[in-house]
């Protein structure tokens, strides 16, 4: 995805753009690709820096221990699974 396309789908969701990347971050996760994984961090990293990459990597992180912990969801998770 561009960043238009990523602040397009952001703004329709009602979410921030770095919770778009989050969410990518958490289905590469969940899907268990590893590879896929590094390289959307990668990506981050090249395309905004490392600290943008680290916050995203740190929702992702987060949402997916609340999902193990405890079966919760943040509110943009929730956006982003019922599109």
């Amino acid at each position: 995805m561009t960043s238009n396309e990523v602040r397009t789908l952001a703004k329709r969701l009602g979410i921030q753009p770095c919770h778009v990347h989050a969410n990518q971050l958490v289905d590469l996760a969940e899907a268990k690709d590893r590879e896929g994984y590094r390289a959307k961090l990668n990506e981050l990293l090249d395309e905004f820096g490392a600290g943008y990459q680290g916050l995203v990597n740190g929702h992702a992180k987060r949402q997916l221990r609340m999902q193990e912990w405890d079966s919760r969801h943040n509110g943009w998770r929730s956006v982003w699974r019922e599109r």
